[in-house]
Order: structure tokens, then sequence, then C-alpha cells
């Protein structure tokens, strides 16, 4: 199971794809994780094993951190996926919000998306299962830029997909 963390994080590597049409972003895809996202152009990608089965990516800078990560094989928990997901944000569980959840869309046999406020710093995306096991996609801002750059945040969230 490691040695195929390893290899799909370096296809990761090699994934990336042609730019998207909203400004500033591209598309990047990590076919043997099996989900796609935007990312900020010209962002430098990062494959990591995160442990616990958890391989993917880590993107950006400040003010914007993003993190592509799944669990591949059988599904987790719903409150697996959350401890990893405070795990790696470093925001409290208490401070993490259900705003929406669904089955079914965008390749997702579940989901939940949410939002985490700790001090100056937001974090919102989505986790779940999907057709090849458990999804953590989320993005890191300050509560400032968030408000600033709402639409392109929407934009991100929007592209959020299972395949």
């Amino acid at each position: 199971m490691k040695k195929r963390i390893v290899l799909a994080m370096m296809a990761l590597l090699l994934s990336c794809s042609a730019v998207f049409a909203s400004d500033g972003w591209k598309k990047y895809k990590a076919p043997d994780f099996g989900f796609e996202m935007l990312i900020p152009e010209g962002t430098e990608v990062h494959s990591k094993d995160f442990g616990g089965g958890w391989g993917g990516f880590y993107c950006g800078e400040d003010p914007v951190h993003l993190w592509g990560m799944a669990k591949l094989g059988k599904p987790a928990k719903a409150e697996d996926i959350e401890d990893f997901g405070v795990e790696v944000t470093g925001i409290p569980h208490e401070d993490w919000k259900e705003m929406a959840k669904g089955k079914g869309e965008n390749g997702w046999t579940w989901y939940k998306q949410v939002k985490a406020e700790h001090g100056s710093d937001i974090v919102f995306g989505i986790y779940g299962v999907g057709p090849s096991g458990s999804y953590l996609l989320i993005l890191k801002t300050t509560k400032a830029n968030f408000k600033a750059y709402k639409a392109d945040y929407d934009t991100w969230y929007s592209s959020l997909k299972l395949r």
C-alpha cells in the first residue's frame, strides 16, 4: 500500500493540466487519487505522504494554502476524516461547522461541505467518500482574504470533483 501511495504521489506531480478558463486558476488533476480541483496559476505543488494511509498534495503560500488528500481503499468514517482535518490544519474540532451535505454529486458517494474559523484563519472545503476511498479537499486562508476574494473561492469550491 505504501509503495502504491508513493507511486501515486509521483504521478500526481506530473498530472497538472491546461489553464482553466477562470483568471488565475488552472485545473489540477490527480488521477491516481481520483480527484481534481483548481489551484492558483504558478503554484508549486508538493506531493506528500500524510501518514495513516493518507496521501496527496499540498500547495500555496501566504495567504492561500490548499490540500488535496485521499485515503484509498476501504472508506473511512466521517469522524476519522474530521480528526485528520483537524490534524492537518491545526484548527480544533469545536471550530468546524458543517455548511451542507449530500450524496451522489460530482462523484461523491457522500460528502460534507465544511468551514472552520479560528483566530484570523478560515478553512473551507469538502470531505467524504467516493469511488476510490476517502477524501479531504480543503483551502486555508485569512478571514480578510476570504472576504475580499469570496467569488474566487466559490469558483475553487465548485471545481472539486471525484473521478
